[in-house]
């Protein structure tokens, strides 16, 4: 859920890189004395809302009202108590159906606002899914000011009455999200193989994709029946490519770096997709009897893509667990899903318009042939809403398979039994968009444009 956004000034010239202006970094306690503000709050909420949310979150571009691009949260000062204590969280279902409200009173762990807000909360059991530490583009909040939070919930989390200890803002050093706990590195598979990216840094207040190609030790085929991959934190997404042929095989080890789109026309042209996810630590899974063959003398072509909104350089880091099964085990062969309006350079510049709602409603053909859907899943960056599918029949008629509303994280839908298109049947996708800045927002590479990608596998 993304929660804040970046100032950004975008050109809509084709070839000119939208320019990322730099929030000056400034401890927020400092812009109005802390001791003024304690005094004359007539609560500790009230002294949340003038000292966190005011300064913070209610600001130009990010909490100042209830749209979809904020997950529809209004952190002003006349709403902000009613939008938070035992609210749903609008753009997580997956925080919801684990029993958290926006702000849990008496329970910390249940609440939703604390993961936000607390940067170490992004490693704690059950809270990686839920995106980025807030606030995003601005500076980190002070331990007191987390501290004071946590006691304040603690408390009951009460529109009225100074119930948290006020000594608590004394701590006014900026939270150090360069300190996570150490990042464990998964086991490999028990029959299979295990690739890395190898750590690589982040620049504060920046993002970095990469390519990185690791061979593969096979000398026959091998057949991958679940993929699995985990990664740091702070990932926007990985994804995995199969060279085509062992002629288009990359310099392995070496890290090349992705600037626009238009250095991706290679990988798309001489690989096939293999798999990927947003989700830091996912996995897909084929039904049993179905597998992705690789040939020999091929890799894997890693990408990964990391933003870091933090004032600290962190590490990205990527792992593609591929567990395999015998050929004797393999009665159908999977095959993927990669499509979309941001595939290729010369249909990826897509604009979604300043101050407007825009919509991409395009049918798609996966195979010449009946196809078996295993598996489908969307892809959208921050300015998607929803993303629909629909099995577009050959009599006219369509059925909805697929819904999303989060962005960050969106369901990779199962389909057991297969779903089956026969031939000259499509799956249609409506996305739409939400563009609440005063700048068009083209499609493309960066967090700051936008995508629209159907990934999945048949067979």
């Amino acid at each position: 859920m993304a929660l804040f956004t970046l100032v950004i000034i975008q050109s809509c010239e084709k070839d000119e890189a939208p320019i990322v202006e730099e929030v000056e970094e400034e401890n927020p306690m400092l812009e109005e004395n802390l001791t003024n503000i304690v005094n004359t709050s007539n609560s500790s909420f009230e002294i949340i809302q003038r000292l966190t949310f005011n300064k913070s979150c209610a600001v130009s571009g990010c909490h100042i009202s209830a749209t979809t691009s904020n997950g529809e949260l209004d952190l002003t000062a006349e709403v902000s108590y009613a939008s938070l204590v035992n609210a749903p969280i609008v753009a997580s279902p997956l925080a919801n159906d684990r029993g958290f409200k926006l702000v849990t009173p008496n329970d910390v762990e249940k609440s939703f606002l604390v993961t936000k807000i607390n940067c170490f909360g992004e490693q704690t059991p059950d809270h990686h899914d839920y995106g980025f530490p807030m606030p995003l583009s601005r500076p980190n909040l002070s331990q007191g000011e987390v501290d004071f939070i946590l006691s304040w919930i603690n408390a009951g989390a009460p529109q009225s009455g100074k119930v948290a200890d006020t000594d608590l803002l004394d701590q006014i050093e900026v939270l150090d999200c360069g300190s996570l706990p150490d990042f464990v590195a998964p086991d490999p598979p028990a029959q299979g193989y295990q690739l890395s990216t190898g750590m690589f840094p982040i620049q504060p207040g920046s993002e970095r994709e990469i390519f990185i190609y690791k061979s593969l030790p096979n000398t026959e085929m091998i057949y991958v029946n679940r993929l699995e991959m985990i990664m740091r934190p702070s990932t926007h997404h990985f994804l995995a490519y199969v060279p085509r042929s062992s002629n288009d095989t990359p310099v392995e080890d070496q890290i090349r770096d992705i600037e626009s789109f238009f250095d991706l026309a290679g990988p798309f042209v001489s690989t096939n997709y293999l798999g990927g996810t947003q989700i830091p630590n996912d996995e897909l899974v084929f039904p049993q009897g179905v597998a992705l063959p690789i040939n020999p003398g091929v890799g894997v072509d890693l990408n990964s893509h990391y933003t870091n909104y933090t004032s600290h350089e962190i590490v990205g880091e990527a792992f593609l667990n591929l567990h395999t099964v015998d050929q004797t085990e393999v009665q159908h062969i999977a095959k993927t899903i990669f499509m979309g309006e941001t595939v290729h350079p010369v249909n990826f510049r897509f604009v979604v318009p300043a101050n407007s709602e825009f919509i991409i409603d395009e049918k798609y053909s996966i195979s010449n042939d009946t196809a078996r859907v295993i598996n489908l899943v969307s892809h959208t960056h921050r300015l998607g809403t929803t993303f629909d599918m629909f099995h577009v029949k050959n009599d006219g008629s369509e059925t909805q398979i697929y819904a999303n509303s989060d962005w960050e994280h969106p369901e990779t839908k199962y389909f057991d039994p297969p779903l089956i298109l026969l031939p000259n049947e499509k799956i249609r996708t409506v996305a739409k968009y939400l563009n609440t800045s005063d700048q068009d927002v083209i499609g493309g590479i960066k967090s700051y444009n936008e995508m629209h990608l159907i990934l999945g596998y048949y067979f």
